[in-house]
């Protein structure tokens, strides 16, 4: 699998971080399980923090 050379702009890193803030909300007041949803965007602000270093 080819690594993916993207930077994230800084306002998809914040729409990313928004969502996901969202979905971590509405699981603690709904008790829907958004893990999946949510790990792909930590996997995704991890990767684009890396890539600051």
């Amino acid at each position: 699998m080819e690594k993916i050379n993207k930077v994230m702009t800084n306002t998809e890193y914040q729409e990313l971080l928004n969502e996901f803030k969202k979905l971590e909300m509405e699981e603690e007041i709904t008790g829907k399980d958004n893990s999946v949803r949510m790990n792909e965007i930590k996997e995704l602000l991890e990767i684009d923090e890396e890539e600051d270093d």
